[in-house]
């Protein structure tokens, strides 16, 4: 009798055993986490009388697709088995309830057992992926009693998600809380962190492609401090995309059927891309640009010029791309930048890479520049503000009678009634001059105030200046027969030990004493070499002798005009300075002039061809910008004197005139919004 109980016994075990191995479900990581029975049996659930064998996704598709042609809203089929709790048969044709914990819906079961149910969620393909921890009650309605609640986990941003029942495997990269994802969700509104974080989308530039259309003299603006800034006509095409990492870490990167983005495209001096000051902006293009069906987006742009010099030079370009519309809210800018060739009237060479993670730096300098330069700017205001002599409104008419006075004087000397008056404002009593001893030799201190008024030309800088306080209408190309010209000059870079001679050509470049210049550190022509600007400080004949070694080179120089007709608001200044540091005054009229007028500016290239000692696209050429046909000639007379030796000086300015007036300050060779003579 006990052998039979134990071969009975015995069977029992074996048949188990071999429905156990026959059951074959396994987990996403291939185990048999499905066993029945003791502490393996994840599916059992104490007090009901169902259980949920398994959870899975069926289908999914895409509902509709956002501005860009990207997935916005998917639809997941999920279908959930279900059994009688005693012998796992499989439930059909009766009902459960499911419920996301927040509503319920009322289900019954297929012929296979399972029930099927759809939700649909508002996703947006350009934020980060993850996978979302998430549960699904169970509910028995007719005929069996109890709940059950199963924790899954999906990746609802791939293309085919795959669904895991936390009870039989947790993936190792599932590092997020619980979330209250119901039957219908927004992940934008899932509070899922920063839309824009680290590893959600990118903007991404494939392609890039700049073809010349031509020059429109009719958008080309003269600002109030008079600086020139034409454009050129681009047709620019770009074919943008956005690119994230997946979580296996592969790069995603998306094609476009469409969407907006806002763009910015600055040139920048070369060197300058990192950190540009106002004075390295060349030129620079905002707008929005609309992606076709095809993924490219092509836009018909004017690229204005700030500095039309450097147009002539290879610089580096920088193009931020920044999504329009919802997707700005989880999208992360795309920055990139490399070298644009010359801008000389050609499509123009673009090749530009990723600036990575420098991007988000870049974009701020960037968004602070374009801010600086569209700040607009006064130059009298900033004069007056920044300039180290006093205003003396007062004293307009004295000084206007002292210019009168010296303007008129043949011999360099004046002896109206009202210079004494002028050199008493000027000096101070214990001011002294020093001055030359032409029969003893050597020189010898004398009083300012006196030697003023018996010579006021050598010890007074008297200039009169016509500033603009606004433009009026819009300004007139004036059609004057386009002047092109050559000029050589001859350039030579020496080594020697030597003592040397020289005698003066004229003597300061500008050939005048201009107090305006002298207040701004202006001495004559400014040219514009590399990133530095210099002054011709002086022109001079040398006579020398010694051991030298020196090579000459022989350069030319191209010149280009154009003249405008504009008309302004002017106010008349005038400013008077000794030759003390410090000592004078300025003084302006009251009431403000209507006045039309035509300045012409010449844009200077040096012409050189690349060779092993020299790069045709460097930005370390005489290259500048002329504003003024008085200002052009004497730099002409520079390029035109034979046998002759350039001193030029290192151009210094106040940091705070600087900082107000740049890039103009820079750009012209004339104070900006001060009519040209």
């Amino acid at each position: 009798m006990m052998s039979s109980k134990f071969s009975s016994l015995s069977l029992m075990v074996v048949l188990a055993t071999a429905l156990t191995a026959c059951d074959g479900r396994k987990g996403p990581s291939g185990g048999d986490e499905g066993l029945y029975g003791g502490a393996e049996d994840v599916t059992y659930v104490a007090n009901s009388t169902f259980r949920v064998e398994s959870v899975d996704i069926s289908q999914t598709s895409v509902q509709s697709i956002d501005d860009f042609g990207l997935p916005k809203f998917k639809k997941f089929q999920f279908k959930a088995c279900i059994t009688n709790s005693v012998n796992q048969s499989p439930v059909n044709q009766v009902r459960f309830g499911v419920s996301d914990g927040k509503s319920e819906r009322i289900l019954r079961t297929q012929g296979d057992g399972c029930l099927l149910w759809d939700e649909v969620h508002k996703i947006s393909a350009l934020q980060k992926e993850r996978l979302l921890h998430f549960q699904r009650h169970f509910r028995g309605v007719d005929g069996y009693t109890g709940n059950v609640t199963v924790d899954l986990a999906i990746n609802p941003w791939e293309e085919s998600p795959t669904l895991y029942d936390l009870r039989r495997y947790t993936p190792p990269d599932l590092d997020s809380g619980l979330e209250n994802l119901g039957f219908e969700s927004d992940m934008l509104n899932l509070g899922l962190g920063p839309a824009n974080a680290a590893g959600s989308a990118e903007a991404f530039l494939a392609d890039v492609s700049m073809e010349f259309t031509g020059h429109d003299k009719f958008q080309t603006i003269i600002t109030p401090l008079l600086t020139l800034k034409p454009v050129q006509k681009f047709r620019l095409r770009l074919e943008p995309k956005f690119i994230r990492r997946n979580l296996k870490n592969e790069l995603v990167r998306m094609d476009l059927k469409g969407g907006e983005f806002k763009l910015r495209f600055v040139v920048l001096r070369d060197g300058s891309q990192d950190d540009p000051k106002p004075q390295d902006l060349v030129a620079e293009y905002q707008g929005d640009i609309k992606v076709l069906y095809d993924g490219t987006a092509t836009q018909d742009i004017l690229l204005r010029i700030h500095d039309t010099s450097k147009i002539l030079s290879r610089n580096r370009a920088v193009i931020i791309l920044e999504p329009i519309g919802e997707a700005a809210r989880v999208a992360r800018v795309g920055v990139y930048s490399g070298f644009i060739g010359a801008l000389t009237g050609g499509d123009a060479d673009v090749r530009l890479v990723s600036a990575e993670e420098k991007g988000s730096l870049v974009e701020a300098r960037i968004t602070n520049l374009l801010g600086q330069v569209s700040e607009k700017r006064d130059a009298l205001t900033v004069f007056k503000e920044n300039a180290q002599l006093a205003e003396r409104n007062d004293l307009l008419d004295l000084a206007k009678g002292g210019e009168s006075a010296i303007g008129f004087s043949p011999y360099g000397s004046a002896t109206g009634s009202g210079i004494p008056k002028l050199c008493a404002v000027v000096y101070l009593p214990t001011d002294k001059v020093k001055v030359e001893r032409w029969i003893f030799g050597g020189a010898k201190e004398k009083p300012a105030i006196e030697e003023c008024s018996r010579n006021p030309r050598k010890y007074l800088g008297i200039g009169t200046y016509d500033f603009v306080q606004e433009l009026k209408g819009d300004i007139r190309n004036v059609p004057e027969l386009t002047s092109v010209s050559a000029r050589k000059i001859e350039i030579s870079r020496s080594l020697s030990w030597r003592k040397e001679s020289s005698t003066s050509m004229g003597g300061k470049i500008s050939g005048s004493f201009d107090p305006l210049g002298l207040l701004t550190d202006f001495l004559g022509i400014k040219i514009g070499i590399g990133s530095e600007v210099y002054a011709a400080a002086e022109l001079s004949k040398s006579t020398s002798r010694g051991v030298e070694a020196s090579v000459s080179e022989s350069q030319s120089f191209s010149v280009v005009r154009d003249a405008y007709e504009i008309t302004a608001l002017t106010k008349n200044c005038i400013a008077v300075q000794g030759v003390i540091e410090g000592r004078g005054f300025f003084a302006c009229a009251d009431k403000t002039e209507e006045k039309t007028f035509v300045e012409r500016y010449y844009l200077v290239n040096y012409d050189v061809e690349s060779s092993p000692f020299a790069d045709e696209g460097a930005d370390n050429q005489w290259r500048l910008t002329i504003r003024g046909e008085a200002k052009y000639k004497e730099f002409e007379r520079v390029l035109t004197s034979d046998n002759s030796l350039l001193t030029l000086m290192k151009l210094h300015v106040l940091p705070e005139m600087d900082k107000a007036l740049v890039p103009d300050f820079r750009v012209n060779q004339v104070y900006p919004g001060v009519l040209s003579k």
